[in-house]
């Protein structure tokens, strides 16, 4: 009950954040980014000028098995930014697992329905730094540390100085790549890791030694999972503006899907396609 609870917080805490953060990201106090990028008050259009081009970020292919997923995770939800109806699938996804009955666990449906808000604030920052990725995947660890995977096929060193500038990072080296944390003044509750081969991640910022934990330790196998690894059994679903893959761990109510999909019609599982 005491993990239960303590992961709730941390839930919590992570989704107060980000509405705290709901406003443009400010620019820092002062000087410029560890790479040389534009200082405070530099437009986040125009930062770049070694002609980085953000279309590498749509470039990525839809692979989930490209992703790093790893298997000891809550779930993983594979939002396609460009689908119609995005907006309106995010909010009935959120109604579903709020609702009683469902067979999904606490801290999974808690993190799910405050999925909406997150992915506005996400949205907005990489549309900000005229990124458009072809897939976001949300994701989260037993331990309640919260993930937001990008997918992109850019030059590293190239993404880096656009997110230096863009978000008003300061990236150093990290236990598996870059890592760029907020500057003093910037409003951005995320650091930014730039892995080494893989996709770029955004982690709350008060959770990074947690993911860290998480990250460089060997995939838990306490609880086993059920079916096919997590990132075969997203790359499975049927397309959808949402897909999610469920690992349910500890007490749920009813039935436990293992998969949801959602679109502005509703909400099923992948046996019925359709809402229930």
């Amino acid at each position: 009950m005491n993990r239960i609870v303590t992961v709730l917080l941390v839930l919590a805490a992570t989704a107060c954040a980000t509405r705290r953060a709901s406003t443009p990201s400010a620019p820092p106090a002062d000087g410029a980014t560890s790479t040389g990028s534009a200082g405070p008050g530099a437009d986040a259009t125009a930062v770049d000028r070694s002609g980085f081009e953000p279309s590498c970020m749509a470039a990525a292919e839809e692979d989930p098995t490209a992703w790093g997923l790893r298997d000891d995770l809550l779930f993983a939800a594979w939002i396609d930014p460009a689908a119609d109806g995005v907006t309106t699938a995010l909010e009935r996804l959120a109604a579903y697992v709020s609702s009683p009955g469902r067979g999904i666990s606490v801290t999974t449906a808690f993190a799910l329905a405050h999925l909406p808000d997150e992915y506005a604030w996400v949205s907005d920052r990489l549309a900000e730094a005229r990124l458009a990725p072809r897939a976001l995947v949300r994701a989260a660890t037993t331990s309640g540390v919260a993930l937001w995977i990008v997918p992109h096929d850019c030059p590293r060193e190239g993404l880096e100085r656009h997110l230096a500038g863009a978000w008003h990072l300061t990236f150093e080296p990290g236990p598996r790549g870059r890592t760029g944390r907020p500057m003093e003044g910037a409003v951005f509750p995320y650091v930014a890791i730039l892995t080494a081969e893989g996709p770029l991640l955004l982690v709350p910022e008060d959770l990074e030694s947690s993911y860290w934990a998480h990250a460089t330790t060997p995939p838990s196998t306490a609880i086993a999972p059920r079916g096919a690894p997590i990132d075969d059994a997203l790359a499975a679903l049927p397309a959808a503006p949402v897909r999610v893959v469920l690992r349910q761990h500890g007490f749920v109510a009813g039935a436990s899907p293992t998969a949801l999909l959602a679109g502005p019609d509703g909400v099923g599982t992948p046996d019925t396609l359709r809402p229930p």
